[in-house]
């Protein structure tokens, strides 16, 4: 079983044919310009290269419609790779996209919740704090909603990144969720606490 010429193969094939058939034809031209008919014999050598000349077209036509044909199947081969370019170049986009607005996203999260939790984590200015609040309770109570609403936004951003196969954001956004969950325990120990204190 032969195997099938590649095209770039046929494509070589073509043009060396079609050169070498020009070349035979451009050969056969000089030959009949330059016979001098003055005797039978010359007469029939010149019917003889006329006839070879014709052969030559016949034979350019078919090598070039050949030719052009190769031409076509590779176009068509440039077209796809083209699409398939274009395609990856969008895919490419709406993936950077993707990852920016997520970034983004857990990016101003964390700063939020830096700026909620840092403060309480320091156990002096906590203290202090509670102290010169009016209704420490309420104020806790108002932390506490914040950093729940904080967690679940994480959450919402952990499970978009999963679902878009951003693996490192989920994985930062669940590390971001652990440590919001932590603070809020605290506050609600500290809620605790300032309740005893009110009862006894």
């Amino acid at each position: 079983m032969k195997r099938p010429i590649k095209p770039e193969s046929a494509l070589l094939t073509s043009a060396s044919a079609l050169v070498e058939e020009m070349r035979r034809h451009e050969a056969a031209v000089a030959e009949l310009q330059e016979i001098n008919i003055d005797s039978g014999g010359s007469l029939q050598r010149a019917r003889q290269v006329l006839q070879v000349c014709g052969e030559c077209e016949e034979r350019l036509a078919e090598q070039l419609t050949s030719l052009v044909r190769t031409m076509s199947d590779l176009q068509e081969r440039q077209q796809k790779c083209l699409e398939v370019t274009l395609a990856a170049a969008e895919h490419i986009q709406r993936k950077a996209n993707e990852r920016n607005a997520l970034f983004e996203g857990i990016a101003r999260l964390g700063a939020t919740a830096r700026s909620i939790t840092e403060p309480i984590a320091n156990s002096k200015l906590l203290e202090e704090r509670i102290a010169t609040t009016t209704d420490a309770f309420s104020w806790l109570e108002d932390v506490s909603l914040c950093i729940d609403s904080l967690i679940g936004e994480a959450q919402t951003i952990g499970i978009t990144a999963e679902n878009t196969t951003w693996i490192d954001i989920a994985s930062e956004s669940a590390t971001l969720t652990r440590q919001l969950q932590a603070a809020r325990n605290n506050v609600l120990l500290m809620q605790r606490a300032v309740s005893a204190r009110h009862l006894s």
